[in-house]
């Protein structure tokens, strides 16, 4: 490295001693003349001129040698100029180097080269490019154009491009020269050359005619300025290119390219270019160096061969691998392979679409799925020749390699028929890889649905999990109708859609007919009543996954009471009849909408049944053959079928109804051994089914027909292949009913039962008959009703008709339950009993029917049993309380029992009127039996009863077979009281007073003639007591001398006055059940009859007297009327007479008069009289009277002392002795202390007085007259007229309620 270095300082200084010198040199010469290249017309002969002399202007070069060029027209001319020393120069020249590495052709675009890359580094500018071509040379300016050829901009170093235009035909650039300029100030010392030439004439003497002939002569001098320098470089050219088009076809498709065939280009042995066929069947190679090559095709796509011909240039080429072709211009080649298709694609299910289960959509989608092991066979179309067969695999492919397309081919798939169906065939509306491309045929299908219709006993079909049953297949081609218009595939079909010749199937409409039997009701009928027991086959859909063995077994009980009745006799019509009604559900689970038809449908009945009636759900009738019976295992079954069903369509849902009679040995079985267990079958038996609508694939087109045969096999069961006798079924119901397999979970007992039974097959569950020993009661009390205070208040006894706390219970009342809709059952079946001592009762024991509840009180039984009150509760004493007949319209009225009211009412048309006739005329004879119940006499109570026991019924009451037509609630008809009330209370009272004294003395004079007091007269009044009852007995006393009183007359007058002091009461229904008045009218009344007066002894009636005098005044409804009956009074009749020998009746003893009383007047009194008030007779309501004033007379001389004695002053007594009472109401009433008081006419003693206190019994005032300080002996005339004290008791007795 430091010799190299030494070596450069050594030529650096030799270099610069150079220049030194050289420029001294230089500098020597002359300067002048200053001449320049092509100057002429220089006249050497007038220039100083040496031959060689460096300092002169001029040497001649060729010394001696030739001569100057001579004057005259001879000049010299400067040729030549030549650097003769070290130029001197500033600036930049010109200079140009290359710095191009290799250069080529390629495409600019598609009508234009560009050749390059070229670089240049140079000083100074570009001047110009010059292009030379095999077309010849162009020159440019830099980045300048010209015609077809373009040169790009050229920077120092930069690289640069030719462009050549396509249409120029340029096959090569054979090179490119650059050429550059630049401008420089130099100084340097030149020699100019001068040459001899000839302006004009001729110098043959100096042979100037040839210049070469005269002295050339050299002129030194140093020029200096600006100049330009120039420089250029020669660049390589290179080859052309041209552009190769390859395509590629298909032989028998020349029109269609071919993508992805691989093309190779040779040169010299060696690979120059290649590519691929895009998608167009096109390889574009467009910059392929001209020249000769090998053309090999080397890779052609799946399903063609590199076979065929190529067609360049107008040659063809058959070896495909080795097509020699020459290049030079743009080119295109046809290559034409042999070709070949593969057929294949998928068969997938086409499922049901949406949350709706919508059906297929037609094409394969993500929620559909492959199916594997579908049969396809590929056929030639021109000859149907068979050529291959695949299977599809797990994904549903498969697939046909390698056929040629010289042909067209169409494919078969084989599947099950009966499971599935192709979808719809698709050419549009989806993408070709999803749709399907095969059919049935619309005729194919429907011969092969038909091949299954129907299904039964005769026309077996293989079980449709048979999956491989050859009966099963069918074909499907691809073509929109089957193998009647074939879709064939082959040249003209895209790849993919020979990839896709797909087939979609869809699962068919899966059809199943489930049957099901279930119990719906039990019908028992007796007596004209009937009761539906509802059991799970009633109104409801049957569930239609379990049988009927999944139900433990329902139970009816059929009570003791009804199966007794009329037990024996087969042919009574009211007699328990017992009927069971089974429902056959068909149940169409199909899926899809398929019409269902049971053709025959079997059904086996238990022994104990006999077929009544069958209908369907809309009542149509269905007709039954009988089929004979099925035995074994024990067991027994009527076996009947039906084909009434053969046309009818279930789309939904079908019932069935088997109303079967229980036998009567059946019923007395049950009665005897207390249960029976009843069975019933049914199985269809056989059945078709169609499409219930018309059916068109998602294009459109005609699927079926609705009515159309679907052909479908049901999925889980088989028509008519069921035994119940055999020991499976038998064991296996058997085994049901235990409670282990009850106990089981509902998901086991439906699998074990799935087992026995196909769901076209059932067995109800089992039935049993239970003979129910808890009887029907009813219960109820008989109570007395406390009147209301408020009513007594008012002169009114009416209870509130309900039973309340504390009231008095009524003992022994008979109680009897009457049929009202069968006289046979009272016969047979007589329900009977009497309350208790709380009143209570309970019958038990009734079959069904219309009922009513007798209820009689004041029965002997009844009196003669102790109450807890000591009350005799007679129907004369007594009657129903209150009762509201509204509430009893309804027959189920007994639901309603609270508050507790009474329920019953007398029989008031019919015994009330019969116990109130009995005692309307109320004389003695009668009031003794009524008033009997103070008594222990038996016959007189035993009269009592049969006259006055009272019946009261309750309205009618429908007993249903169950409570209410409510089977689950307790047959206990409760609360069905009777309230008895004292009925309203009569009583009738009579009073009498004195109404007027005359005295007449003996010689006319009248003493006294007064109705008052007067002077020596007094005159007390009886007083009576807020009820008309006598409480104190008036005086009314004379005093009278002596000489005026003996022989005196007198005579008294008297007033009778009868009142009605009775409770209110009405005889009408209205007020006799509810209290309330709807007649006025109707109020009770009583009318006395009969009053009979025991004249004293010492007094005489005089008839006369009475005739001419009398009022009568009566008072109703509280208002006063007064008649005057003087002159016209004759209300008396002498009933008996001593002074006119007339004897008291013996008819009036014991029937107007009491025995005893009777013998007494007879014996006592010497004037008995008796009247009928005929004038005088009123209708006297409560508070109502009868006053009779003046209306009697009786008259008496006045004797001496001597003449009367104290025993002859006796009391005068009347008494009322007969009534006529509307309501037949004997009078009585209760003092304070609620002691009865009665009023018993004709039983008052006139001498003893006995039973003088009874207010139908009367007296008057004592009268007395009184001597003045006379003897203590005083003439008494004790008138005293017992007023008759008629105790006319007009209330009416309300009988009191009283509920146990």
């Amino acid at each position: 490295m430091k010799v190299v270095k030494k070596l450069l300082i050594c030529i650096f200084a030799i270099l610069v001693y150079y220049l030194i010198f050289s420029a001294n040199e230089v500098s020597a010469m002359s300067e002048s003349p200053h001449l320049t290249v092509g100057q002429s017309g220089i006249n050497i002969n007038f220039m100083n001129l040496t031959e060689y002399d460096s300092t002169q202007p001029y040497n001649c070069t060729q010394q001696g040698q030739k001569p100057l060029c001579g004057s005259g027209n001879h000049y010299y001319t400067v040729t030549e100029r030549h650097l003769a020393s070290a130029v001197t120069q500033t600036g930049s020249p010109a200079s140009i180097t290359s710095n191009t590495g290799s250069v080529k052709w390629s495409k600019e675009n598609s009508t234009t080269y560009k050749v390059g890359p070229y670089s240049v580094r140079y000083t100074g500018s570009v001047s110009g490019v010059t292009i030379n071509t095999d077309k010849g040379s162009v020159t440019l300016g830099n980045n300048g154009s010209s015609g077809n050829y373009r040169v790009g901009n050229i920077t120092n170093g930069g690289t640069f491009y030719i462009y050549i235009q396509k249409a120029a035909g340029v096959k090569k650039v054979n090179s490119v020269t650059v050429n550059v300029q630049g401008s420089v100030t130099t100084s340097a010392r030149y020699q100019y050359i001068l040459v001899c030439t000839e302006s004009s004439g001729w110098h043959q003497h100096y042979k100037c005619n040839i210049a070469s002939n005269c002295q050339i002569l050299e002129h030194y001098q140093t020029d200096t300025g600006s100049s330009m320098t120039y420089d250029s470089v020669k660049l390589p050219g290179a080859l052309g290119i041209i552009e190769l088009n390859i395509y590629k076809r298909d032989k028998y498709l020349p029109n269609v390219g071919v993508p992805g065939a691989k093309y190779e280009l040779w040169s010299d042995g060696k690979l120059a270019y290649s590519g691929t066929t895009d998608s167009s069947g096109r390889l574009r190679l467009d910059e392929v160096l001209i020249g000769d090559y090998v053309i090999k095709e080397v890779y052609v796509p799946y399903n063609f061969e590199i076979k065929g011909y190529a067609k360049i240039n107008g040659k063809t080429f058959t070896d495909l691998t080795n097509m020699r072709v020459e290049l030079d211009s743009d080119s295109s080649m046809y290559v034409y392979n042999e070709s070949y298709i593969d057929l294949k694609g998928k068969v997938f299910l086409d499922k049901k679409t949406g949350k709706g289960n919508d059906p297929p959509n037609g094409y394969y989608d993500s929620a559909d799925s492959p199916v594997q092991g579908i049969e396809v066979k590929l056929y030639r179309a021109d000859n149907n020749q068979e050529l291959a067969t695949k299977y599809t695999d797990s994904s549903g492919y498969y697939e046909f390699k390698h056929y040629t397309k010289a042909h067209e081919y169409y494919i078969r798939f084989k599947y099950n028929g009966q499971i599935y169906e192709c979808t719809t065939y698709n050419e549009s509306s989806a993408s070709i890889k999803l749709r399907s491309y095969a059919t049935e045929g619309i005729n194919e299908r429907r011969a092969f649905n038909n091949k299954f219709t129907p299904v039964n006993s005769n026309h077996k079909v293989p079980n449709r999990d048979d999956t491989g049953n050859s009966q099963f297949i069918i074909y499907a081609y691809t073509g929109s109708n089957g193998p009647n218009n074939k879709k064939k595939y082959g040249k003209n079909n895209t790849k993919e859609e020979l990839d896709n010749i797909n087939l979609g199937i869809m699962e068919r409409d899966i059809f199943d007919l489930n049957l099901r039997k279930d119990l719906v009701k039990v019908d028992a009928t007796i007596n004209g009543k009937s009761h539906t027991y509802q059991y799970n086959g009633n109104g409801e859909d049957l569930e239609v996954n379990i049988r009927g063995t999944d139900v433990p077994d329902y139970e009816r009980k059929l009570r003791k009471s009804d199966l007794q009745y009329k037990a024996q006799d087969d042919n009574a019509k009211d007699k328990l009849q017992v009927y069971v009604t089974y429902k056959i559900q068909i149940k169409n689970q199909s899926v899809g909408k398929l019409t269902g038809y049971v053709l025959d449908l079997n059904d086996y009945a238990d022994t104990s049944y006999e077929l009544i009636d069958s209908y369907d759900e809309n009542g149509k009738k269905i007709n039954w053959t009988q089929s004979g019976n099925v035995s074994g295992s024990g067991k027994t079954y009527k076996k009947m079928h039906t084909t009434d069903l053969a046309s009818t369509g279930i789309t939904d849902k079908k019932w069935i109804f088997l109303k079967y009679k229980v036998s009567n040995d059946t019923l007395r079985e049950v009665l005897q051994k207390g249960e029976t267990l009843e069975e019933n079958y049914a199985e269809i038996a056989g059945y078709r089914n169609t499409y219930t609508n018309e059916r068109r694939d998602t294009e459109g087109r005609l699927l079926s027909n609705a009515g159309e045969n679907a052909g479908l096999i049901d999925r889980d069961s088989t028509p008519d292949n069921m035994n119940p006798t055999s020991s499976k079924v038998q064991n296996f119901v058997a085994q049901s009913k235990t409670s282990a397999y009850q106990n089981l979970s509902g998901e086991e007992k439906t699998k074990r039962s799935r087992e026995v039974f196909e769901d076209d097959a059932d067995v109800a569950p089992g039935l049993r008959l239970i003979r129910d020993d808890v009887a029907r009661t009813m219960s109820g009390v008989v109570f007395e009703d406390a009147p209301l205070q408020a009513k007594l208040n008012n002169n009114e006894r009416i209870g509130d008709g309900i039973y309340q706390n504390g009231e008095n219970k009524v003992n022994k009342v008979k109680v009897e339950l009457l049929c009202q809709n069968n006289e046979d059952v009272d016969k047979l079946n007589k329900i009977e009993i009497r309350t208790n001592s709380d009143g209570s009762y309970t019958l038990a024991g009734f079959i069904p029917g219309d009922y009513l509840i007798k209820f009689t009180y004041g029965d002997y039984e009844c009196l003669v049993s102790p109450q807890n009150n000591n009350e005799m509760y007679t129907g004369q004493d007594y009657k129903s309380t209150l009762y509201e007949e509204s509430n009893y319209k309804d027959t189920y009225w007994y639901k309603n029992t609270q508050p507790r009211e009474n329920d019953a009412v007398d029989d008031y048309e019919g015994r009330r009127q019969e116990v109130n006739e009995y005692s309307k005329d109320y004389k003695y004879d009668i009031a003794q039996v009524l008033n009997s119940s103070n008594t222990n006499n038996p016959e007189l109570l035993a009269t009592l009863a049969e006259k006055t026991y009272m019946v009261a019924n309750t309205a009618e009451m429908s007993m249903e077979v169950e409570y209410l037509k409510d089977d689950t609630a307790p047959y206990k008809v409760q609360n069905i009281d009777l309230g008895i009330i004292e009925r309203p209370r009569t009583e009738v009272i009579l009073n009498k007073e004195v109404s007027n004294v005359k005295l007449t003395s003996t010689d006319g004079t009248t003493i006294f003639d007064t109705n008052q007091k007067a002077p020596n007269l007094t005159w007390v009044n009886n007083k009576y007591d807020r009820d008309h009852h006598l409480s104190s007995q008036g005086l009314i006393q004379g005093t009278v001398d002596e000489n005026l009183l003996y022989g005196s007359n007198v005579n008294v007058k008297y007033l009778l006055k009868i009142i009605n002091n009775s409770e209110l009461d009405y005889n009408e229904k209205s007020y006799y059940t509810t209290g309330i008045v709807q007649n006025k009218n109707t109020l009770n009344r009583i009318e006395t009859t009969g009053i009979i007066e025991y004249v004293p002894n010492i007094l005489q009636y005089d008839a006369k007297l009475t005739k001419e005098d009398g009022k009568i005044t009566t008072s109703i409804g509280g208002r006063e009327t007064t008649m005057d009956v003087g002159g016209n009074n004759n209300l008396w009749n002498v009933l008996a007479s001593k002074v006119e020998s007339k004897n008291l009746p013996s008819s009036y003893k014991g029937t107007l008069l009491e025995p005893g009383a009777f013998d007494e007047a007879k014996q006592k009194l010497d004037e008995i009289l008796e009247t009928n008030l005929n004038l005088a007779k009123r209708n006297l309501g409560p508070t109502d009277y009868l006053e009779l004033r003046d209306i009697l007379t009786f008259t008496r001389v006045i004797a001496r002392p001597e003449d009367t004695s104290d025993k002859e002053e006796i009391q005068n007594i009347a008494e009322i002795i007969r009534l006529n009472i509307d309501n037949g109401r004997r009078p009585y009433y209760k003092d304070t202390t609620n002691k009865e008081i009665i009023e018993i006419p004709g039983n008052t003693y006139p001498s003893t007085l006995r039973n003088i206190e009874e207010i139908d019994t009367a007296r008057s005032e004592i009268l007395t007259f009184v001597v003045p300080f006379g003897k203590d002996k005083q003439i008494t005339l004790i008138l005293v007229i017992i007023g008759s004290l008629i105790i006319l008791i007009t209330g009416i007795i309300v009988i009191k309620k009283k509920v146990l």
